[in-house]
């Protein structure tokens, strides 16, 4: 569970950094309100819900956020290895950081390289 949700914290991070600078010309979102998707004009002319702003880039910053908490939480909860003996080895941290390595760098690098360009 927890590895869906630090999949989809890169997704959202991939696109952060689409809609941030010139890559959104190359980008599935050059078509795209520029009020809203491109960050270098969204934070001037962007609506505001008290402080917050309601553009693509701090959205999905939000969101971001949000599921590696959720991650976290789950990790907690739903660790990958279960038994108490490998739970306590070193390897088994070891092997979760591998494996939320490969989480994040697969799906970030899949959407920024190839999924979100033209």
């Amino acid at each position: 569970m927890w590895i869906l949700f630090v999949a989809m914290a890169a997704i959202c991070n991939s696109m952060m950094d689409t809609v941030e600078n010139e890559n959104i010309y190359n980008s599935i979102f050059s078509h795209k309100d520029p009020f809203f998707w491109y960050k270098r004009v969204s934070w001037k002319y962007g609506r505001k819900i008290f402080s917050y702003k309601l553009d693509a880039w701090h959205l999905l910053k939000s969101a971001m956020i949000i599921l590696l908490c959720a991650a976290a939480i789950t990790y907690h909860y739903f660790p990958l290895f279960r038994s108490e003996i490998i739970w306590k080895s070193k390897w088994a941290w070891t092997a979760d950081a591998i494996i939320f390595g490969i989480a994040w760098n697969l799906p970030f690098n899949l959407f920024y390289n190839k999924i979100l360009r033209k």
